[in-house]
Parts: C-alpha cells; structure tokens; sequence
C-alpha cells in the first residue's frame, strides 16, 4: 500500500490588469522520503499587441538540499489556433524527481468543424541521454457522443547509441449522461515491439451524486494483462476519499484522502468554489434600472432568484440581487448567461441573454446588471387623396429618423399603409422627422415630434405621433 502525505500553501495575487503573482510552500511526504520546496510564479499579458500572448515565469527552491528549477511558458492563439512553447530546467534532486535536467516543448494546435488538431516537438537531456520526440494527433466528433482519436509519434533516444521508434494509437470515445467509454489499440515498434489494448468505462462526478468509479482492462500482445479499478467519494467541494486498485506483478492499492481549500482574501466570508489560487471571481448586483444609466441607485429595485451563471458555476442572487461566482479561469473569455424563468417578470423589462467576460488572475470584478424598461412610440404617416401607385412610391422613399438627447439614434422604415413602431426606448428625450428620398417635394402640417420617454418600473407606450403629409409636389 502506498503511503503519501502532501501539503500546499499558496498564496496569489493580480498586481494589475495584466500582472499577477503567486507563491506556493510544498510539504511533500513519499514513504521515508520528505520533499520541501518553495514555489514563486510571475505571469503577464501583453494585451496591447496584435495577437495575443501570455507569458508565466517559475522559480523552484528546494529547502532541503540545492536544488532549483525553472519554467518558462509561451502561450498564444490566433483565431481557433493556439501556439505554445515551454522551457524546463532543473538540477540536483529537483532534476533526479523530474527525471530530467532540461526540457523544451513546442505545439500547434486547433480545431476546425468538428476536428482537432495538435503538432508537437519536445526534447529532453537527463545525464547522458537525449531524447527527441514528434508527436502528432487528430480528433473527429463522429456524432454529438462518439469521437475518435488518431495518434502518431516518433521517437529519437541518444544516450551510448542511438535507438528510434514509432509509435500510433487509435481511440473511439462515447460519453452518454455521466458516463464514458473508451477502446483503444496502440502500437510500439520499439526493442520488443507489440501492441497494446485497452478498454475504459467511467463513471464522472456531477451535481445530483457524489462520487465517481472507472474500470480500465490492459492487455498486450506480449501476454500481460491488468486490471485497474478506481473509486473517489466527494464529502463536498474540498474534501474527498479515494481508492485505487491495480493488478499487475504484484497488487498494487492505494487509499487517500485530501482536502484542499483556497480563500480569498479579499472576500474572505464569502462561499468559495476555488481550486486555484489563480482563479479569478465575479460579484455583482442585478436590479431594475429605472433610469437605464447602469448604476444601482436609490429607489430602483433589487432582483432576487435570478441565475447567473459562467459554464458550470451557477448561483441565483440573493434577497439583496447580490451574485458572486468563483473559481472562474482567467485571461479567458466566458459567457455570463442570466436565467430569469424562476421569476415574474414584466416583459418590457430587458437585459442582453449573455454577456462576455475576461478576467485577470488571483483577482475579481464587480458589476452591476440592469434590467432596463424599454418604451416604444406608436405613430403613423397620412396622405392626401392619392391614388396607390404613388402611395406605394412615396412609402418606398421614406423613413423616420430618430434622435435621442440631440444625438443620432436610429432609421426606421414605415409600412405601407404609414403606419410604424419605434421599439426598445430607453429613457431620454426623443425626436422624430420624416426623411423623404423621392424627387417630389412634400409639406407636412407638423415637420417633428418631440416624445419625452420617462424612467420607471415597467416600460410605455407612447401614441399619437401622426405625420400628416398636405401636399405632394412632383
């Protein structure tokens, strides 16, 4: 049985917009051996350039003997296409775990439809051995449940001569509800080649239980078998058990328990969600925007059971319409869905179904949601006695311009009987005029409309915005 015993401490912090910085302690315990070591990571976002690029600089110290480590990462994406590059660097007892002094990646990869696609070169020294490797993959959703998997790789060792191989894998996936399945076929055409086979049932955690199990069945084509069976139970968000079986040589189990919580220090008594400490969070208030300004004023009321929601985090506003959501990753740019169906909710009352959002690391934004009534003037453009050829042609080369606190808002076309709406009307002072493109020339009895759309609670209608045409001139 396998006997560990780990502990994290770790703090973050987002200096600035683009800037943040992290420092984690280590307490590792692996049987007799004791690892301690410190943790310092520095990130930034380069948000002024043309594409975007976000850099993460680490710095490993051992605090039992020399050892150091240090970890460059590259990341950027050009439309569906993410490049990234990462440089590794250890030495001592550092390098003697990671089973390497340097290692240096680079990958392309991205999607299109319904394919993915990843190109990737590494290179890793250890002592005397070199090893190079290219890998290369695609992905294929079959259907909204069943992808396949198609792997190839090569592989270049350096050490007292030099061995190659290639290697390939094939995987069809099918997930239904909260299970997966998984078969798998892939072959190595090292020293002893073979292939190797292996089929997967799991079992994931979701919002109605608690725990989740996975069964996986190994065999090759020299004559090994194995059988690996896993279980893990979820207390709640931080605490959980797991046991872990696997049959080879000699039975291997593994029991574990482990808690893990991060707190923010800035909201300290506020539920959280977090699972890293670089993890951003988002608060807010949703209420009835009287005025349409977007702040929360006096006497405009609060919302309260609205959902929020960004992916799987979801929470409804409290009694004051307050929200917050955690554990959101950064520098990422997630939908904010609000769900209002658990509600009554005056139908003139409006807020955009989603919004988007960016956050920056180990920090948090505030907004605030308002749910603005919105107006709309009724009105209608008469004629003189004219025949319906040139009713039909003066409709065609008219519309109504609208200006809102004496800046332009919006045209609209009327019908062709004259009659026209002017929807979603925030609060403000509105004017309408006909704009007429014919070549006649026209004489209205009234030339505008002045409409004074007010704030309040529920939206209005406003009537009787008549244009009357006197006279038409050819």
């Amino acid at each position: 049985m396998t006997i560990t015993d780990d502990r994290k401490y770790g703090i973050a912090y987002g200096l600035t917009n683009n800037l943040s910085y992290s420092l984690d302690y280590y307490d590792t315990r692996d049987e007799d051996t004791l690892y301690r070591y410190v943790k310092q990571q520095a990130g930034y976002r380069f948000s002024n350039l043309f594409i975007p690029l976000v850099t993460h600089l680490s710095y490993y110290d051992s605090l039992a003997d020399r050892s150091e480590g240090y970890i460059s990462e590259w990341e950027s994406e050009i439309f569906s296409h993410k490049l990234s590059y990462r440089y590794e660097n250890y030495s001592h007892l550092l390098a003697e775990d990671e089973s390497k002094d340097l290692y240096q990646e680079a990958e392309i990869s991205g999607d299109y439809g319904r394919s993915d696609y990843f190109f990737r070169f590494s290179n890793k020294n250890y002592r005397d051995r070199t090893q190079n490797k290219y890998d290369t993959g695609l992905s294929y959703d079959i259907s909204n449940s069943i992808r396949m998997d198609l792997d190839l790789g090569r592989s270049v060792i350096k050490e007292a001569d030099r061995q190659a191989n290639y290697t390939g894998k094939i995987a069809v996936n099918y997930a239904r509800n909260d299970f997966t399945y998984n078969v798998e076929a892939a072959y190595n055409d090292g020293r002893h080649a073979r292939w190797r086979y292996s089929a997967r049932l799991r079992k994931r955690l979701s919002r109605n239980n608690k725990y989740s199990y996975n069964i996986e069945v190994n065999y090759n084509t020299n004559d090994l078998f194995n059988l690996t069976i896993g279980f893990e139970y979820k207390f709640d968000v931080f605490l959980k058990i797991d046991y872990d079986y696997k049959s080879e040589r000699d039975d291997i189990h593994r029991v574990g328990a482990s808690y893990e919580t991060v707190l923010n220090m800035k909201k300290p008594f506020m539920p959280n969600n977090a699972r890293n400490p670089d993890n951003s969070y988002l608060e807010g208030i949703v209420f009835i925007d009287k005025n349409g300004n977007g702040k929360k004023e006096r006497g405009e009321e609060p919302l309260a059971g609205v959902g929020v929601s960004i992916g799987q985090s979801q929470v409804k506003t409290t009694q004051e319409g307050t929200f917050y959501l955690s554990d959101i990753s950064p520098y990422r740019s997630h939908k904010l869905v609000y769900d209002y169906s658990d509600i009554m909710l005056d139908p003139t009352l409006r807020v955009n179904a989603t919004q988007g959002m960016v956050l920056i690391p180990a920090s948090g934004k505030k907004i605030a949601v308002g749910l603005v009534p919105l107006s709309l003037i009724m009105g209608s453009i008469s004629l003189p006695g004219t025949d319906t050829k040139i009713s039909k042609k003066f409709f065609s080369y008219v519309e109504i311009v609208v200006t809102k606190d004496g800046t332009y808002y919006k045209n609209i076309k009327p019908e062709y009987d004259g009659f026209f709406v002017v929807q979603d009307l925030t609060p403000g002072e509105y004017s309408l005029t006909i704009n007429h493109l014919g070549s006649e020339n026209i004489k209205l009895q009234k030339e505008f409309f002045d409409v004074r759309v007010l704030s309040g609670e529920t939206g209005g209608f406003y009537e009787g915005v008549d244009f009357v045409v006197s006279e038409i001139k050819k």
